[in-house]
């Protein structure tokens, strides 16, 4: 049996998973690839940078251990979903770098198939987005301390305007009152004067009264 076809197949195959993890190990990204399970089967030299540890530990499924433990299990399920259905992953998770420090990292990963088709494991490669993630928290706290003051001014033009309102309206009460009593005043006086008359008649005819004898 002439298996020089094969060995030819064999030899570019190794051959290219070569330069594969040689271009993989001088990337600034984190990059890794499964098997058709979903168990990692390699995971390039940055791993060792970011987190300091040997890549070939993130082998199986050692690669959640660096996984933040709040997020681990949601981040995992979401994977394996995607796995399952052989779609495009994209996900954020939290990871602890060999600092200790809390780290955003954005992870992207495609399924992989041979030529024949065969499904054969994903490819995927993470970023650190933490900068970005900072950069939106400082962003969301600025619109949400813009918005306080809004309210606040809002809140004190309102206050004002209630204030401007009721001083309107205390003037316009003020302004009846006047007109009340300019009225009241009017008509007493003219009252007054119609007093003086009667009481002048009645006086006069007093005095007639008392000449008369009556």
């Amino acid at each position: 049996i002439d298996i020089t076809d094969r060995k030819q197949m064999d030899l570019a195959l190794r051959e290219s998973e070569a330069w594969f993890r040689s271009m993989a190990d001088s990337a600034p990204a984190l990059i890794w690839t499964t098997d058709a399970s979903s168990k990692v089967t390699f995971a390039n030299r940055r791993y060792e940078s970011v987190f300091g540890v040997n890549p070939r530990s993130m082998e199986g499924e050692e690669w959640l251990r660096i996984v933040h433990e709040d997020d681990a299990g949601a981040y995992h399920a979401r994977f394996r979903a995607a796995f399952e259905v052989r779609m495009p992953f994209t996900g954020e998770v939290r990871v602890r770098n060999k600092e200790g420090q809390i780290r955003w990292m954005r992870s992207e990963a495609v399924p992989r198939f041979a030529g024949d088709g065969k499904f054969i494991g994903y490819i995927g490669c993470a970023v650190d987005v933490t900068e970005v993630y900072q950069a939106t928290e400082l962003l969301e706290a600025k619109v949400a301390e813009r918005t306080r003051e809004y309210a606040l001014v809002a809140e004190q033009l309102q206050t004002e305007m209630n204030g401007r309102e009721r001083a309107e309206q205390a003037l316009r009460q003020a302004q009846k009152m006047e007109a009340v009593g300019q009225l009241t005043g009017g008509i007493a006086h003219d009252f007054n004067n119609l007093l003086t008359g009667i009481m002048g008649n009645l006086e006069l005819m007093q005095m007639r009264a008392a000449r008369a004898g009556i």
